[in-house]
């Protein structure tokens, strides 16, 4: 339906086969055994699908900030061996 075939035609439906904005023209002839659905209900269930992987963004998100006050606290705690290795070493030396 991309093709000027019918321009005076909204794109009112969604062809889930060919995943296209189709008219009602275009569907009913060159699409006519395909699934599809009224631009509306597929805007609907988008925006839902979007608003759950938001969510599971967000809780991996927080998930992912804690990973790395784990990493950062576990990093200044190697960093504090370490300088009292080198003091403990450098006393026995001395």
């Amino acid at each position: 339906c991309l093709l000027p075939n019918h321009f005076q035609e909204s794109l009112s439906l969604f062809c889930e086969t060919c995943d296209q904005l189709t008219c009602r023209d275009c569907q009913l002839s060159d699409h006519r055994e395909h699934k599809y659905k009224f631009i509306h209900e597929i805007a609907s269930e988008t925006k839902g699908m979007i608003g759950g992987l938001l969510q599971e963004v967000s809780y991996k998100r927080v998930l992912l900030t804690s990973a790395m006050k784990v990493i950062d606290d576990r990093q200044n705690m190697i960093l504090d061996k370490k300088k009292s290795l080198v003091k403990e070493i450098t006393q026995v030396v001395v």
